[in-house]
């Protein structure tokens, strides 16, 4: 079941996201529409995922399963090797994740910590842009327009805008 895609505009590849299959597909957007499977080693359950064509880096959000194996953010190349771990801690049901290119910062959504928390591509500088139930009850996607950052929400039925901003480098 495909749960989220991304699309590289530089190379015309889409990337899908399968949740039952745990895994990651790379679909040719150009007259073949060949279909490649992204192996990452080390993924459990894939629930989002994000690129930066220029860095040519892709992003994923893996659950895990709540027990032995915990939730991560990783980035590896866009054939998903050299795959690092960026986020591994305090991080338990990511929902979400969208990038920006020009400050290099990963955005994402924790549902059971209801956070939305960035951090650059290295995994450092990590910060809380929002938390608390009042300000969003069960968001599940997150994108990412100028200075704002765009949260659907399941429990409010809408789409929440939240300024990104805490100072130049956010």
């Amino acid at each position: 079941m495909p749960i989220s895609i991304a699309i590289d505009w530089i190379t015309n590849k889409m990337y899908i996201v399968d949740y039952e299959l745990a895994r990651i597909d790379m679909l040719s957007l150009d007259e073949k529409m060949m279909k490649t499977n992204i192996i990452i080693n080390n993924l459990y359950q894939p629930v989002a995922i994000a690129i930066d064509p220029i860095a040519e880096y892709l992003f994923v959000a893996d659950e895990g399963n709540g027990y032995r194996i915990s939730a991560k953010i990783n980035r590896c190349v866009l054939d998903g090797t050299q795959c690092t771990t960026l986020i591994d801690q305090k991080l338990e049901q990511p929902s979400d994740l969208t990038v920006d290119f020009i400050k290099r910062r990963v955005y994402w959504v924790d549902r059971a910590y209801d956070h939305v928390e960035s951090c650059d591509y290295h995994g450092s500088r990590r910060i809380t842009i929002t938390s608390g139930s009042q300000n969003i009850p069960f968001t599940v996607g997150i994108d990412l327009f100028e200075n704002n950052l765009y949260l659907t929400d399941d429990v409010k039925g809408a789409v929440l805008q939240l300024r990104r901003h805490f100072n130049s480098n956010t």
